[in-house]
């Protein structure tokens, strides 16, 4: 790990200097920015000992949600990974000089372009899922002691997502 303070010195530092502070809602925003940045380290890692970044990863991954023959045009995969119109540019570019994913012409409109994983891109992605999940889950025996508390957490989680996906207001 770096040499970023531990969620528990943040707040005890808080705690001894700015009391108000301590609540919470503000816990649960350090836990949940705290967690977001190491596993996403800890995914990165992975990835990286696979040859290809978290944001191919994130690439391909998308592109595998698809139903067969696991295309997308780049403006759904943008949406999908919040990538930059050039920003995908520059990774698709990656990913077919890797033979993970290659372009063709829209049939419907000669204009656009369709990506698609190749199957070497849908065995990468497939492998890296498994491997990230396994992650994961192995993080998460490490709290809950059951399936069920997993689950009860993870689906907290989603409603959670679900009410500010909706309206980010509330």
């Amino acid at each position: 790990m770096n040499s970023s303070y531990k969620v528990a010195e943040l707040l005890t530092l808080s705690e001894e200097n700015w009391k108000e502070s301590v609540s919470s809602p503000h816990k649960f925003s350090l836990y949940l920015h705290r967690l977001r940045d190491l596993e996403y380290r800890l995914a990165q890692e992975i990835t990286l000992k696979r040859g290809i970044s978290l944001t191919e990863f994130d690439i391909l991954a998308s592109l595998r949600r698809y139903s067969s023959p696991y295309s997308s045009t780049p403006a759904q995969l943008q949406s999908a990974t919040l990538l930059t119109s050039g920003g995908l540019t520059k990774v698709l570019h990656q990913l077919e000089s890797k033979k993970l994913v290659y372009r063709s012409i829209h049939p419907k409109d000669k204009r656009s372009k369709l990506v698609h994983l190749t199957p070497e891109g849908k065995a990468k992605a497939e492998s890296l899922m498994d491997e990230l999940n396994t992650m994961v889950d192995n993080l998460l025996t490490k709290v809950f002691d059951s399936d069920e508390k997993k689950k009860s957490f993870i689906s907290s989680l989603g409603d959670l997502l679900t009410v500010l996906e909706s309206d980010p207001s509330k």
